[in-house]
Parts: C-alpha cells; sequence; structure tokens
C-alpha cells in the first residue's frame, strides 16, 4: 500500500461527486525529477507517489520544456516587466490627453474662440 504524503496534495469534490487531489508545484517538482533521473521506473514511482503515469509523464515533460525558464536572464524578466508598466502608463496618459482636449473644446466654444 503507498503512503500519500498528505501535505502534498488536498482532495477536491466536484459537483458530481467525484474526488479529485490537487497537487502542490513542490510535490509535483520532486514526482517530475524522480521521472528524469530515471533511476526508478515510472511504475514505481507511481506507486510510491501514488499519482497515475500519465501524470508523472506530463509533469516530466512540462519540466523538460520550461525547466529552462528558471535560468532566464532576470534582466530580460525585468525589461518585459517594465515595458508592460510603461504601456499602462502611456495608455493612462493618452486617456487624459483625450479628457483635457474635451475640455478645451468645450472651453473654447463658450468662450466663443
Amino acid at each position: 500500500m503507498p503512503v500519500i504524503n498528505k501535505s502534498s496534495n488536498s482532495i477536491i469534490t466536484n459537483k458530481s461527486g467525484i474526488i479529485r487531489r490537487k497537487h502542490r508545484s513542490e510535490f509535483k517538482f520532486k514526482v517530475a525529477i524522480e521521472a528524469i533521473k530515471e533511476h526508478k521506473t515510472i511504475a514505481n514511482i507511481c506507486r510510491e507517489f501514488a499519482v497515475h503515469e500519465s501524470q508523472v509523464n506530463a509533469w516530466k515533460k512540462q519540466l523538460k520544456e520550461q525547466g529552462s525558464a528558471i535560468f532566464e536572464d532576470a534582466s530580460q524578466s525585468s525589461k518585459i516587466n517594465l515595458e508592460s508598466k510603461l504601456e499602462a502608463k502611456i495608455s493612462k496618459l493618452n486617456e487624459y490627453i483625450g479628457e483635457l482636449s474635451v475640455e478645451n473644446k468645450f472651453f473654447k466654444k463658450k468662450l466663443n474662440f
């Protein structure tokens, strides 16, 4: 009988009464690393962690595909963050310019310019 680490997941029941487990990212990472190491078979990993084989393979694939993101240049991610902040500021300023131009037109009409 496999031992299930209670701290690694939580049990969720949906509307139709099906019980599902939601695993934490640390647990998924641990299982994926075990699968990548290939010291144990996928079947043994499934028994040890009480997860399905397809889930282990999906987590393994996800780690292989997205693992390099950990080592991305921090300046690149900060650049993207800065760009999004600047774009938000620009749209706010454009909105403010629009409001000012409407007010300007209104006052020009009132003063007969």
